[in-house]
């Protein structure tokens, strides 16, 4: 990486391997009503990188923006032992009382642009796109060709890849937008230019970057390998399974079961009422089988609790407790898993009964109660 210092080109991304390079264009925010694109005299590092384990450092660079010295722009970088991809996010800082505005009533957020003039092959990539037919969210590769460039088809990733002749790149940004409620896009342009824009959620109107205040983007990822996708793909794998994040536990790679489809299909396919076999039987049954099938984590999803927002375990349905599925849990070796949803209480729930100040408003109106399909119990938001 080097910082390069222009408006189009903040900084450089160079594969050393062939000498491929990707030029990173600068955040452009909009403060009090204008758009800024935040382009520093220079960046430098006024700290040696840190050491987060797992092979992972930290380094941090930092400048003043050309044409305004109170506002200070800082990038944020990680990376991991022998991987080509980054982590990386700014952060915005002002000495004066700034804000963060959207005059058009959306975030005006630029995170980045990068061209992909050289790289004919150009590929989105969700994970957040679920297919009934399985029940679960799936993996969809769709191709980005001329038309999504010559009129401006934005789309919303969150991997974008793309390939040349000798080599691929990558560039993601780490959200959990589900499709097709986009946060973060991706928008190509008629010059194949792809720019990484904030759509909403990113930051709120008024909000201050004044003294004391710091906003931070999302991380984003960018790398590129030698060869083509598949290549590329090796690459990001290890590093999503290892140099991601320090914490290796979240990384590895467990195989999960989920109680939850079942007691779907059994009130559905087989006409049962509601969570009928959602019992201590029935799910000792499960961790019998699940062991069989090489399963490492159990998730116990609706059902377990008493009701939402209090999350207390349902001694109908389990009179001694989960005890008895962790202790067989563990002697297979298991992890138990349990699903909660922690923006939602039952009508009549203790949570909801004496927590009235934590109830979702808008505008100061309190939610309206939500039903999820006769006969289940109302839900409502709590938080």
């Amino acid at each position: 990486m080097s910082f390069t210092g222009t408006e189009a080109a903040l900084w450089t991304y160079t594969l050393t391997t062939t000498g491929a390079a990707i030029c990173v264009s600068a955040p452009i925010l909009e403060i009090d009503g204008t758009p800024v694109s935040l382009l520093p005299g220079s960046l430098t590092a006024p700290n040696a990188s840190v050491s987060l384990g797992n092979g992972i450092s930290e380094s941090r660079f930092e400048g003043t923006v050309a044409g305004d010295d109170a506002l200070s722009l800082a990038m944020i970088v990680r990376t991991a032992d022998g991987s080509p991809f980054i982590r990386f996010r700014y952060e915005i800082t002002s000495k004066r009382a700034q804000a963060l505005t959207k005059v058009r009533g959306r975030d005006a957020m630029q995170y980045l642009s990068i061209s992909l003039r050289d790289r004919s092959k150009v590929q989105e990539i969700r994970f957040s796109e679920f297919n009934e037919l399985f029940h679960s969210f799936c993996l969809v590769e769709s191709d980005i060709d001329d038309r999504h460039f010559d009129n401006v088809v934005s789309f919303m990733g969150p991997i974008l890849t793309a390939s040349g002749d000798e080599d691929s790149l990558l560039i993601a940004y780490e959200h959990g937008s589900q499709l097709p409620d986009r946060f973060v896009e991706f928008v190509p342009q008629a010059d194949r230019n792809v720019a990484l824009r904030a759509v909403k959620g990113n930051h709120y109107a008024g909000q201050p970057i004044g003294p004391g205040n710091v906003f931070q983007t999302i991380w984003m990822q960018l790398g590129m390998a030698p060869g083509n996708i598949d290549a590329l793909a090796g690459e990001y794998r290890a590093f999503v399974l290892t140099g991601q994040s320090p914490n290796t536990e979240s990384r590895k790679p467990y195989i999960y079961y989920n109680t939850w489809n079942y007691q779907e299909r059994n009130q559905d396919w087989n006409k049962k009422a509601y969570l009928d076999s959602m019992n201590a039987e029935r799910m000792l049954a499960e961790i019998d089988t699940a062991h069989r099938m090489g399963i490492d984590v159990f998730v116990i999803d609706t059902g377990w609790y008493e009701k939402t927002g209090d999350w207390r375990v349902n001694r109908k349905r389990f009179p001694d407790g989960l005890k008895p599925l962790k202790d067989k849990l563990d002697s297979y070796g298991m992890k138990l898993g349990l699903w909660f949803n922690p923006i939602v209480a039952a009508v009549t729930s203790r949570m909801r009964l004496d927590r009235e100040d934590c109830r979702m408003s808008w505008n100061g109106k309190v939610q309206v109660r939500f039903q999820f399909g006769k006969p289940r119990k109302a839900w409502e938001c709590a938080w």
